[in-house]
């Protein structure tokens, strides 16, 4: 979001409040201009965690899939995520080892997919269905630069350009009645570390992931900052994971 003071000085609008109508009309037709071009519905989202005091520093939630479990209503007033393929997602955190993502055998005709997305929003890989079979399997995901063999019996070895990556999972709902087969599907999504997929010992964590606070806007949060937080103020938390988007309801899966 554009701020009040950027928008004045692009626009070379006087500073003391007598040209705020015209900032607004500018503003409002930016937006609805945006809303034509994109065929979505643009609003305001806000995260809020509740701690009963300011921690040293609040780490980004990583490495746990959650799944759509329940279809509530069909919404189509804006993009929500797509009714007949429900959603699991899950945030990598590749900085200590890879991670490997386990799928289970998904029989035809039900489609799924796994979409890998680094910090810079490419796609550098898929699992599924179309991409890689119907069968079950251990595919490993690695950090930039990271070096190293693939573990026998892993089928594919996918690089992120960041060490932080999304995963998107899809998997295909048929009618209403059909959730709970999706759900069993679902429940077959796993994620681990290497070292715990190879049985051996972890290699040394990776700090915390945190953010600043900072006035300004908090980005997608793939590869957030590791510094210490600022003595002066809380960290600003950005928290992975789906919420309550529309004609969904989130519960989460066990990993």
């Amino acid at each position: 979001m554009v701020s009040d003071a950027d928008l004045r000085t692009h626009l070379r609008i006087a500073a003391d409040g007598t040209e705020n109508g015209l900032m607004a009309a500018y503003r409002a037709a930016a937006h609805q201009a945006a809303e034509h071009y994109t065929g979505a519905a643009i609003g305001s989202q806000t995260l809020e965690l509740a701690l009963d005091a300011f921690p040293d520093e609040i780490p980004l939630p990583r490495g746990k899939v959650t799944s759509i479990t329940s279809i509530t209503y069909k919404d189509t007033a804006v993009v929500t995520p797509n009714s007949d393929t429900p959603y699991s997602i899950l945030w990598l955190d590749l900085r200590a080892e890879p991670m490997i993502i386990s799928v289970p055998a998904v029989p035809a005709p039900r489609y799924y997919s796994v979409q890998l997305i680094d910090g810079n929003t490419f796609n550098y890989g898929y699992i599924g269905s179309r991409a890689t079979g119907t069968e079950a399997g251990d595919y490993m995901v690695v950090g930039p630069g990271w070096k190293g063999e693939t573990p026998a019996g892993v089928k594919g070895t996918f690089e992120s350009s960041t060490d932080f990556s999304l995963t998107l999972f899809r998997t295909q709902l048929f009618t209403p009645d059909d959730m709970p087969n999706v759900a069993k599907v679902q429940a077959g999504y796993k994620v681990q570390p290497l070292s715990a997929f190879l049985g051996q010992p972890a290699p040394p964590a990776a700090p915390h992931a945190t953010l600043e606070a900072s006035d300004s806007p908090v980005g997608t949060g793939c590869n957030p900052p590791s510094a210490p937080p600022s003595s002066a103020e809380p960290p600003t938390v950005l928290t992975p994971g789906i919420a309550a988007v529309g004609s969904v309801v989130i519960a989460p899966a066990p990993m």
